[in-house]
């Protein structure tokens, strides 16, 4: 039973991983492509995007990253407590 937990555990772990080291370089492409097209439009075609609009774009991406390494860090941190505390459980309701 616990052979299967982990295995789950593990799947589910690495599909939220995949999804993690695809939407992060997805974030800088975006940012880079906002970059390019804001110099494009100033210094081509002579019109200034909204400076609060730049700023409203890089906070959303900001924050999204900032998300994901939170998230990323406290299942690091809780990841070897929930195991042992999932074993210790697993053990009492063996015996």
């Amino acid at each position: 039973m616990l052979k299967l937990f982990k295995k789950a555990t593990k799947k589910t772990l690495s599909k939220q991983a995949a999804f993690s080291k695809r939407i992060i370089p997805m974030i800088i492409v975006a940012i880079m492509l906002y970059t390019i097209v804001a110099f494009i439009l100033q210094f081509v075609v002579q019109v200034e995007i909204s400076p609060t609009l730049t700023t409203c774009y890089f906070g959303f991406w900001t924050v999204e990253i900032v998300s994901l390494m939170t998230i990323k860090v406290s299942k690091v941190k809780n990841k070897y407590e929930e195991n042992t505390e999932f074993e210790k459980d697993f053990e009492n309701h063996i015996d």
